[in-house]
């Protein structure tokens, strides 16, 4: 074999692997951008849910504000109706409301217990993109000072059902 055919079998080989790198790298390429799009759609698969309280006048996504407490003591107990709505398309789970307002004392100040048809109960299930009316009961705790005046602000904790 003469210098000139090895020269032109080494450039064959060198043509084949520049060309083995160049597949590759462009099948890999194709392959994290099919990963990645794989990723966000399951990311957009499991978003979360968009809870709205009815405060009186407009949905609000914020807390829901109730009565002025003006006479509650400690011990005594109040009810107050809400509506919930579910404003996503998945089912929810509510699990909790809580008094975020701190001049009363904030969640320290009330005991919220959910009910619905009278009963207390530990979750309430608001079908995809559908409300529900509950009644919370309220049981002043002893932080709460006697004669403190405010509006309830109330707000609710959901997970997808």
């Amino acid at each position: 074999m003469t210098n000139a055919d090895r020269k032109k079998r080494g450039g064959l080989w060198l043509r084949v692997a520049v060309a083995s790198v160049a597949v590759l790298g462009i099948g890999g390429a194709i392959t994290t951008a099919a990963w990645t799009n794989q990723v966000n759609y399951q990311k957009s698969v499991s978003a979360g849910i968009h809870l709205q309280g009815w405060d009186g006048s407009r949905w609000t996504s914020g807390p829901i504000t109730f009565w002025d407490t003006s006479g509650v003591l400690p011990n005594e107990s109040f009810t107050n109706v809400v509506t919930l709505r579910n404003n996503s398309a998945a089912p929810a789970v509510v699990t909790k409301a809580s008094v975020v307002n701190d001049q009363l004392g904030g969640e320290a100040a009330f005991d919220i217990a959910l009910l619905q048809g009278g009963d207390e109960v530990s979750q309430v299930k608001i079908p995809a993109n559908g409300q529900v009316e509950l009644k919370l009961r309220f049981t002043a705790n002893d932080a709460l000072a006697p004669g403190s005046a405010g509006k309830i602000l109330v707000t609710f904790t959901g997970v997808r059902a």
